[in-house]
């Protein structure tokens, strides 16, 4: 029996997980995001979507995929650590959106803040549609961004 694809995305203040199955889920959780950051006046927030496989206690999450909501940009920031292709990656921005940013920006995840490279802003239909990705090709990096590796911290404020 195949287990039913799911992906679990976590974000403060809420305690349980969103659980996305559909595309229109991915569309209500989206919606739900901005508006709680909105609603809430906060910075940027960074989400984490973990698929799972297994039924009941035996789920685990397998690859990880963060989300990060910049409402004020009306951007996302996409980040993917995965064995395929091996490595923490980050989404690229290739659309003409401002980039008055340099170097790294910062997301909060539960109140830390976690470091993304300031040209990973991308549109938020864009982010949408990986996160659609990633749940119907059971966790694997989606393809509807351009991405870029980790920053080398050596190298970084030469880009």
């Amino acid at each position: 029996m195949t287990a039913e694809a799911i992906v679990h995305a976590h974000m403060a203040p809420e305690r349980e997980p969103f659980l996305i199955r559909t595309a229109a889920d991915v569309d209500h959780f989206f919606d739900r995001a901005i508006t709680l950051i909105r609603d809430r006046g906060r910075g940027p927030q960074l989400a984490q979507l973990s698929y799972m496989t297994g039924v009941g206690e035996d789920e685990f999450p397998a690859e990880e995929f963060y989300v990060g909501f910049d409402v004020e940009r009306n951007l996302c920031a996409l980040s993917y650590l995965g064995p395929q292709p091996h490595g923490k990656w980050f989404s690229f921005q290739t659309c003409d959106a401002p980039t008055d940013r340099a170097g790294t920006f910062q997301y909060a995840y539960w109140g830390t803040p976690s470091e993304f490279p300031a040209d990973s802003g991308v549109p938020v239909e864009n982010a949408k549609a990986a996160v659609v990705e990633f749940l119907t090709t059971g966790g694997a990096r989606p393809t509807a961004v351009q991405w870029q590796p980790k920053p080398d911290p050596a190298t970084a404020g030469a880009r």
